[in-house]
C-alpha cells in the first residue's frame, strides 16, 4: 500500500467517525423527543466517484419496525375509543347512583318509601304529611339532577366531537404539506429524517382519533386510509366538518336532523355503520347517540314509571289529573315522555308555593274536603303504589316485576355493569398499548448507554485513523529529508 493511499484511508475513516460521533450526539440530544427515531450512519468500503478507495459515507438511516409501530398505532387507537367510553360511562351510572348509596336514586325512593309508613301509621299528623311532600320534592330534584348530568354527557361528547374533527383536519392538512416537503426534498438529495419524525407524530395523532393503515407510496410519500377502507389522506387530505349544536335538549337526535353528523368530503357518515369506526371520534359517537341517549330514555321511563304509580293510587282524581308528581304542572304522559325527568315536580295542591293543601296527601288530591283524621286508605294506596311488584315501562333494562326501588336499582346496576365492562376493557387496551410503546421504543428509541458505548468505540476508531496519519506524516518527512 502507498503512503498516499494510506492517507486517503485514514482520512476517510477520520470522516467517518467524526460523522458517526456527530450521529450520536444528535441521537442523545434527542432521546426526549417526541417521534424520533435514533439515527444510524450507513458505511461502505471502496472507492469513491474519484476513485479513491476508502471507507464511504451511504447515508444516514433512520430506524423502522413498520409491524410493531402499526401494532402500536392500533392499540393506542383501542385504548382512545376505550377511555372515552369508560369515563362516560362511569358518569352515567353516577348520575343515577347505586342501590345502597345514600345519594342515589334508589336512596331516594327508600327515603319516599319510609316516609309514606310513617304517615300510614300517623295519618293525622301534618307534619307527617309534610315529609312526604318533601321527600317527593326531594325525589324530583334528585330525577332532574340525574337528567341534567346525563345531559351534560350528551353535551360534552359533542363539543368534544367537534374538537376531535378539528384535530383530525389539522393532523391530515399537516401531513398532506409533509408529503410535498419530503418529496421535494428527497428529490434534491436533502435529509428527510427530521421530516419523516414530525410526520409519525401526526400519523400517531390520527391514530387516536380514527385507526388507520399506512400505504407507502413513491418518493417517500404516504396515504392513510382506516381498516374499512374510508380514505383520509391520498395526495391530498379529505374534507372533514361537523357542526357543533351550541345547546342541546333531550329530544335532540341525529334521527331528527337536530345534533350533527359527520360530514367526508361532502357526505354524512353514519357513525354506527360507518368507515370511520374505532378510536376517540367513534366513542364520542356512541357516547352522544347511544350511550347518554339510552340512559337519559330510561331515566324519563322510570320518571313516568313513578308519576304513574302514584297518579293511579290517588282514586279521587278526575280523569287526566295530574297525581302527586306531575309534568311541571301537568299529567305525566307516555306521549310527553322525553325529557320528563328534567320536569318532574310534586304538585302544587300540597306545596307551601301552591295551595298548601297538605291534608291532599291522606285523603286525595280531588277529595272536596278534608276526610277523617285517622283514615289511612289514601297513605296505604300510596305506599303500596311505591312498594307493589309491577311491571316495568316499556324499555327497561330488564323485564321482571319489582317495585319502584327495585326498577330504579335495577337501573343502576346496569349502569355500573357497563361502566366496570368498559373500564376493564380500557385497562386491558392501555396495558396492551403501553407493551408495545416499550417494544417500539426499544427498537426505535435512543438507549443513552449504548450510544455512549458507540462513542467509545468511534473515539477509538478516530485514534487508530489518527495515528496512522501521524506515522504517514513522519514517513513523508523523512523522505523529503533524503
Amino acid at each position: 500500500m502507498s503512503l498516499s493511499s494510506a492517507l486517503n484511508l485514514s482520512l476517510s475513516g477520520l470522516s467517518a467517525s467524526s460523522r458517526m460521533a456527530a450521529t450520536v450526539s444528535e441521537n442523545v440530544a434527542n432521546s426526549q423527543t417526541p417521534g424520533y427515531s435514533v439515527r444510524s450512519v450507513e458505511l461502505a468500503a471502496g472507492a469513491d466517484a474519484q476513485g479513491t478507495p476508502g471507507t464511504r459515507i451511504v447515508g444516514i438511516k433512520r430506524a423502522e419496525a413498520p409491524l410493531v409501530s402499526e401494532m402500536r398505532r392500533e392499540a393506542q387507537s383501542a385504548a382512545a375509543e376505550q377511555s372515552a367510553l369508560s369515563e362516560a360511562s362511569r358518569r352515567l351510572s353516577d348520575a343515577v347512583g347505586q342501590p345502597g348509596e345514600p345519594t342515589g336514586l334508589a336512596a331516594r325512593l327508600d327515603s319516599l318509601d319510609q316516609a309514606l309508613a310513617r304517615l300510614t301509621a300517623t295519618p293525622e299528623s301534618t307534619t307527617l304529611q309534610r315529609a312526604v311532600v318533601t321527600e317527593l320534592d326531594l325525589l324530583s330534584e334528585k330525577f332532574a339532577d340525574a337528567a341534567e348530568a346525563i345531559l351534560t354527557v350528551k353535551e360534552t361528547a359533542d363539543r368534544t366531537i367537534a374538537s376531535e374533527v378539528e384535530r383530525l383536519n389539522s393532523a391530515l392538512s399537516g401531513l398532506e404539506r409533509l408529503n410535498a416537503t419530503i418529496r421535494s426534498r428527497e428529490a434534491s438529495g436533502r435529509d428527510i429524517n427530521t421530516l419523516l419524525d414530525q410526520r409519525s407524530v401526526l400519523v400517531d395523532t390520527v391514530t387516536t382519533i380514527v385507526p388507520v393503515r399506512i400505504v407507502e407510496r413513491e418518493g417517500s410519500q404516504i396515504s392513510l386510509y382506516t381498516p374499512q377502507g374510508a380514505t383520509l389522506l391520498d395526495a391530498r387530505a379529505a374534507e372533514i366538518t361537523f357542526a357543533q349544536s351550541p345547546v342541546i335538549t333531550a329530544d335532540m337526535t341525529l334521527e331528527n336532523g337536530q345534533l350533527g353528523a359527520l360530514i367526508v368530503n361532502g357526505q354524512a357518515v353514519d357513525m354506527g355503520s360507518s368507515r370511520l369506526g374505532g378510536g376517540s371520534l367513534a366513542a364520542q359517537f356512541r357516547i352522544r347517540d347511544s350511550l347518554a341517549a339510552e340512559a337519559g330514555n330510561h331515566l324519563d321511563a322510570l320518571a313516568l314509571h313513578t308519576a304513574s304509580r302514584l297518579q293511579q293510587a290517588d282514586t279521587t282524581l278526575a280523569q287526566g289529573a295530574p297525581g302527586l308528581l306531575t309534568d311541571a304542572g301537568l299529567l305525566a304522559e307516555a306521549a310527553n315522555q322525553t325529557g320528563l325527568a328534567a320536569r318532574l315536580e310534586v304538585n302544587a295542591l300540597v306545596t307551601p308555593s301552591g295551595s298548601d293543601q297538605i291534608w291532599r296527601v291522606r285523603d286525595g288530591l280531588g277529595a272536596a274536603a278534608p276526610g277523617l283524621e285517622l283514615d289511612a286508605t289514601g297513605p296505604t294506596a300510596l305506599l303500596d303504589a311505591v312498594r307493589s311488584a309491577q311491571s316495568p315501562p316499556p324499555g327497561s333494562v330488564d323485564d321482571a316485576p319489582r317495585s319502584l326501588t327495585g326498577h330504579m336499582s335495577a337501573l343502576g346496576t346496569a349502569l355500573r355493569t357497563q361502566s366496570d365492562a368498559f373500564e376493564r376493557e380500557a385497562s386491558f387496551r392501555s396495558a396492551e398499548a403501553l407493551e408495545l410503546e416499550v417494544e417500539e421504543s426499544d427498537l426505535l428509541g435512543v438507549n443513552t448507554d449504548a450510544q455512549l458505548q458507540q462513542l467509545l468505540t468511534i473515539e477509538a476508531a478516530f485514534e487508530a485513523n489518527a495515528r496512522v496519519m501521524t506515522v504517514v506524516g513522519r514517513l513523508l518527512d523523512e523522505l523529503m529529508e533524503i
